[in-house]
């Protein structure tokens, strides 16, 4: 939900700085629409729903995910042999380069999904890596 969309239906201001005791310190950016923070040397964003604070599923799922940090290594391992089967080995020195660089958590239509960029791929290519739950759904690029 964008600003434009919470100004026309009257939602509250987001609160501009938010602490957690595990994700810690978050602060607002209007850039993210979310929250913008570090977490065990990843950036992380937890997107504005519609309340003006972090919804509590959203802060219990990045919890969920962040405090596995081997699982978010081993998917994205994978999503990489993955993509490099599907897009070949023209790509593949640059896939596997590519690293975490803003993993956002939200919520869509009752599901928590991560969108993240990844870094470490062609300037002409902006990597990401999707999930839903605990389901990683791959690596695409846009151009």
């Amino acid at each position: 939900m964008g600003l434009l969309s919470r100004l026309l239906k009257g939602g509250d201001p987001p609160v501009s700085d938010w602490t957690d005791n595990v994700l810690g310190r978050l602060v607002w950016s209007d850039d993210e629409d979310g929250w913008v923070g570090a977490h065990q040397g990843l950036s992380i964003v937890l997107s504005r729903g519609p309340e003006p604070q972090p919804e509590e599923s959203v802060v219990r799922y990045a919890r969920e995910r962040l405090s596995d940090p081997g699982w978010m290594a081993a998917t994205l391992e994978q999503a990489k042999r993955d993509a490099i089967a599907e897009y070949g080995q023209q790509l593949g020195q640059e896939i596997e380069r590519l690293q975490f660089e803003l993993i956002n958590f939200y919520a869509r239509k009752g599901q928590l999904r991560i969108i993240a960029d990844l870094s470490g791929g062609e300037r002409d290519r902006s990597w990401r890596i999707e999930y839903e739950g605990k389901t990683c759904e791959g690596i695409g690029f846009d151009t």
